[in-house]
């Protein structure tokens, strides 16, 4: 495959690159065109769909000859779809002629055929510019014609036939001027310069002459003539004509390749069937011998491997199952010719060569192939597809939903043909479970999104943009970073050190959220790095969700630990990793939401398999959570005065101890007014409002005057608030006095503490 990336229609050079043992075909081809020894040209055609090989073919007979050591004749290449509405095919096809002999052989006797080939070609050139001007000025001559014509009944004159003949003449002439100017004076002034050189040869001596010059040459001439189906019907015709015209030649072996059905069709008019046209022209038609599915596929199947073992990666996530069901469901027919199969094989080598991440593959290899099948063959549904995120992913839905997914699904097929909607559908229904009942299949849930999640499926709404993007959408981090994450779970320094990096990056909610997905991939013998690292981070880790739904970061981290340790079947065990890890780490905020769960889940004995830890390893977690939280509170108390999770803290630290203790230790230590922003933030949360029909929630910021003053006299802390500089706050701090001041009106008007301001 690598002498065809990104080049799918370049044809193979020579028979040595054959993969379709089509080189006894090439061989027969190259021994008739060098057999042919008759006084006429012989008329070679090449029948093949575009794609088939047709040009590959041509290169293969003719590396044969040296194969078959036959006399290789005087190749002329023409392609006339390079002058293709210009005017010039028959000027240009002889030019190509004369060049390819005077480059070939520089002797004098090549040089006089040359000479006449272009004089030859010439001749013929102006003719029909002729013709041409003659056509453009035919409905001038009708007129005069009818209106001498009428004259002549009431006018029997001479001098009425003579002017009509002279207007006639000058009409031709001034017909051919308009339409072509100086180019065709300036082929009329050649063809006088030859004329006298030439002792004023009439056409048909030069073609005469030419013919005797060409029946002298060692060695056939072989034109090869391609892309004839790309041509207009005019086009077509002209170029079938132009060899009507001169078969006579000898020593002439024409070689025409297209794609039958076409030019058949673009030849037939009223007098004639195409088909008939081309019988009286073409001596020796051949068809490219059909090339067998299975070899197809099997060039197909070993270009894909060699893209997916080049990186080891990319096969992590490959299931030959579900390969086998989306190739021989869906995907099959669109490989019937060998241009197709390396049209596919080179872009999905590129596209894998860019979701290449550091140590992963960032999709799943089996999805791409099928979506990069879907994009190269039906562009129009996989645009469709890329811009229908909700539609193929969401797994839940109503019934009035559900008619509106089939309505929706029912235009993304049919913006396939008719022939291919049926292995849209099933590519479809491969692709994407969610919607698969809706088009006859079975019905997944929610409880498989983890599961596709993993796998890096295209159906998981956070991996879906991938596919489409060809890399990791903003906001999110990628799989290579995952998996750095997931292999540093045994060092803590380093796992802590990537983690604070991916929250000054400001995605260390996208990482956690997907950590959360490999919680349990991790090995519990890395619990004390593992949770100790998680619990170092967890102090400046936000606990705030950002919407109405979703986890918070803070709240991943919890799951996280939760359901790690709940691999762990003993619980005695689980609560031994979980004091090992905490007795390891200064944090407290995730310890004290891991604690806040155990005593809830302990007054419910439906959930006591969930718990991490017994009685007695419970009370020793409570209590060396309070032994590390009053030590922070002596040893780092503006530390503790600005943790983000303060509230939770000091909640906790009541529960479990004195609340005149805290009170004392705010009392001494809370004496600035940066102090007193640092509390009210802690205690400052959002709060989102929706209304209907509004797309976007309202964000307004909330304080319960109730929650501070169970630790701190309100009146103490306005005094700290009016000694202040408020010029220069940062956005949080505005915010947390906004809402102070927000929460003492509210009180005022008799509101309680914890209802809403209404504006």
């Amino acid at each position: 495959m690598e002498q065809h990336d990104f080049s799918a229609d370049r044809p193979i050079t020579s028979i040595d690159e054959d993969l379709l043992d089509r080189d006894q075909f090439a061989e027969s081809l190259s021994k008739a065109i060098a057999g042919w020894k008759g006084k006429d040209s012989l008329v070679v055609a090449l029948h093949g769909d575009w794609g088939s090989g047709k040009s590959s073919l041509k290169n293969m007979a003719l590396s044969a000859f040296k194969n078959l050591k036959l006399e290789t004749p005087f190749l002329v290449n023409f392609n006339p779809w390079e002058w293709a509405g210009q005017d010039k095919i028959t000027k240009s096809f002889f030019e190509q002629l004369a060049l390819s002999i005077g480059q070939e052989d520089k002797t004098k006797q090549h040089k006089a055929i040359v000479k006449k080939i272009r004089l030859y070609g010439l001749y013929l050139d102006s003719g029909a510019t002729l013709v041409t001007g003659l056509t453009a000025a035919l409905p001038t001559l009708f007129i005069l014609a009818g209106i001498f014509g009428v004259s002549s009944v009431f006018f029997d004159e001479q001098w009425v036939r003579t002017t009509l003949g002279i207007l006639t003449t000058v009409t031709i002439g001034l017909a051919a001027f308009l339409k072509w100017g100086g180019k065709f004076s300036r082929k009329l002034l050649d063809i006088v310069e030859e004329y006298a050189n030439r002792n004023e040869q009439t056409l048909q001596e030069l073609k005469s002459s030419l013919a005797t010059d060409l029946k002298s040459l060692k060695k056939p001439l072989l034109v090869v003539v391609d892309d004839i189906d790309r041509l207009t019907p005019e086009e077509t015709r002209v170029i079938f004509q132009l060899v009507k015209a001169n078969a006579d030649f000898p020593n002439i072996v024409y070689l025409l390749m297209f794609q039958r059905g076409i030019v058949e069709e673009r030849l037939s008019d009223n007098n004639q069937a195409g088909r008939d046209y081309l019988e009286k022209i073409i001596q020796a038609p051949f068809d490219i011998p059909k090339i067998e599915q299975s070899r197809l596929e099997k060039i197909l199947f070993a270009s894909i491997d060699r893209i997916l073992e080049e990186d080891k990666k990319v096969l992590k996530h490959f299931d030959s199952r579900r390969w086998g069901n989306l190739f021989y469901g869906g995907m099959r027919p669109y490989f019937k010719t060998l241009r197709n199969v390396y049209r596919y094989s080179s872009t999905l080598s590129f596209h894998v060569s860019l979701l290449k991440g550091g140590i992963a593959f960032e999709v799943n290899p089996v999805d791409l192939m099928a979506i990069e099948c879907l994009r190269i063959f039906e562009p129009d549904v996989y645009k469709s597809i890329s811009i229908s995120k909700e539609l193929l992913t969401s797994a839940y839905r109503d019934r009035d939903s559900n008619k509106k997914s089939e309505e929706a699904l029912k235009k993304i097929v049919e913006k396939a043909p008719i022939e291919h909607r049926e292995h849209v559908e099933a590519i479809l229904k491969q692709l994407f479970p969610p919607i698969e009942f809706l088009l006859g299949g079975s019905n997944y849930g929610n409880s498989f999104s983890e599961r596709w999640f993993k796998e890096l499926r295209v159906c998981h709404p956070e991996i879906f943009p991938r596919y489409f993007q060809f890399s990791i959408p903003i906001g999110d981090i990628s799989q290579s970073e995952l998996e750095e994450i997931i292999g540093l779970s045994g060092d803590r320094t380093a796992l802590v050190e990537k983690l604070s990096v991916l929250k000054d990056e400001g995605l260390i909610k996208a990482a956690l959220s997907q950590l959360d997905t490999y919680k349990q991939d991790i090995p519990l013998e890395d619990s004390d790095s593992f949770i100790s690292a998680l619990m170092d981070i967890g102090d400046t880790t936000e606990n705030q969700s950002g919407g109405f739904s979703g986890f918070s970061a803070h709240t991943h981290l919890v799951r996280i630990v939760l359901w790690y340790l709940r691999q762990e079947e003993s619980i005695e065990k689980r609560g031994k990793r979980l004091l090992s890890a905490f007795s390891k780490t200064s944090g407290l905020s995730l310890m004290a939401h891991i604690l806040v769960g155990e005593e809830s889940r302990r007054e419910k004995e439906e959930k006591a398999d969930l718990l991490l830890t017994n009685d007695d390893t419970f009370e020793t977690a409570k209590k060396l959570f309070i032994e590390k939280l009053e030590d922070m509170s002596q040893n780092e108390p503006r530390n503790l005065l600005s943790n983000i999770h303060l509230p939770g803290l000091l909640f906790r630290w009541k529960e479990w101890s004195d609340l005149e203790d805290i009170r004392n230790w705010l009392e001494k230590n809370m004496t600035t007014f940066e102090d007193c922003l640092a509390f009210l933030e802690g205690f400052t949360s959002p709060v989102f409002s929706q209304g209907v029909g509004e797309p976007v929630a309202r964000i307004k910021h909330r304080i319960n005057l109730g929650e501070i003053e169970t630790f701190f006299p309100l009146d103490r802390l306005q005094e700290l608030v009016k000694s202040g500089d408020k010029e220069e706050l940062n956005e949080s701090q505005t915010q947390a006095l906004e809402a102070l001041e927000d929460a003492i009106k509210r009180r005022e008007m008799g509101y309680a503490d914890d209802s809403f301001l209404t504006d």
